[in-house]
């Protein structure tokens, strides 16, 4: 892929369609049931994206890859899709579509510290800086300032703030494999055996009386759900980094909770306050410092 127009199209279309996505789930989960919502976008993304990935001749050998490392797989696809997914649907019942685009904008923070511990990657003083700056801005947002420390969106803010913390430790863990199976088999690899630990608990949920909606917008909305954000803004992902260093496309990732506040406000009417304003910018601020903080004594590129 030669031309900035292609590749700036495609970055938008992911970024734009990650953001959507939020107030779409929001209205979705009124009339699906939470993992049953996961349970069905997963699944109808995963024939997309093989496609997709196909297309761009990756090698796709899943038996080979789940019979060398079935435990660090299984791993990465609780943590990368079962996981964040259950705990962001379930939140987002509770809270707004705004809070949990911002509150996801924190992953980052939290991938620095599981490498820290688990892998021993090195952190100076400004990746800390960014660090306690995105926490403490995290915790103002969902304690609405130290202010609330029950309710249903307190509860729902902190599963959201679960949701960022699983992404990490399904970053951590991919990380120990994208070297050898490569991004695109890793990620398809873990949508289908994340998709196939849905299942049991959508069974229990619907048993236990929830109800799939059949109106047609909802169904609309769920088309543009698995298209966009989950199976072909994931693969123009892969494409772009291929063509583009990761540190460009880490700065357009911060444009997707500005996207996200915008289109909830257009949609669905979500209140941003000036406070909300100043804890997520903590956030935001800090997950910046920290990424392009030297990731050695030695290096002075970003992370």
């Amino acid at each position: 892929m030669q031309s900035n127009l292609a590749k700036g199209t495609l970055l938008f279309i992911a970024i734009l369609s990650w953001a959507i996505s939020f107030p779409v789930l929001k209205i979705v989960l009124e009339e699906i049931p939470p993992i049953t919502l996961a349970l069905i976008r997963f699944l109808f993304a995963i024939p997309i994206l093989y496609l997709g990935l196909r297309m761009t001749g990756k090698s796709l050998d899943f038996r080979s890859a789940v019979r060398d490392q079935p435990w660090q797989f299984t791993i990465f696809s609780i943590g990368s899709v079962t996981a964040p997914n259950v705990l962001q649907n379930i939140g987002m019942v509770h809270t707004t579509a705004t809070m949990a685009a911002v509150l996801q904008a924190s992953g980052p923070i939290f991938t620095i510290l599981l490498a820290f511990i688990f892998l021993h990657e090195f952190i100076g003083p400004l990746k800390v800086g960014g660090v306690v700056l995105a926490i403490t801005g995290s915790l103002l947002l969902v304690t609405d300032g130290f202010t609330s420390f029950s309710g249903g969106m307190f509860i729902g803010n902190i599963l959201l703030l679960l949701t960022a913390v699983a992404y990490s430790f399904g970053g951590i863990s991919g990380k120990m494999l994208v070297g050898k199976y490569g991004p695109g088999r890793m990620v398809l690899v873990g949508f289908v055996l994340g998709t196939l630990l849905f299942v049991p608990f959508s069974v229990i949920e619907l048993w236990e009386g929830g109800m799939i909606s059949m109106e047609l917008d909802i169904w609309l909305y769920m088309v543009f759900i698995i298209v966009f954000p989950t199976a072909l803004s994931n693969l123009f992902w892969f494409i772009l980094l291929k063509e583009m260093e990761l540190s460009k496309l880490i700065f357009f990732a911060y444009l997707i909770p500005i996207f996200a506040a915008v289109v909830s406000y257009l949609m669905l009417g979500d209140i941003i306050t000036l406070r909300f304003v100043a804890f997520a910018s903590l956030i935001i601020a800090g997950v910046a410092i920290a990424q392009y903080a030297r990731s050695t004594p030695e290096d002075k590129s970003p992370v």
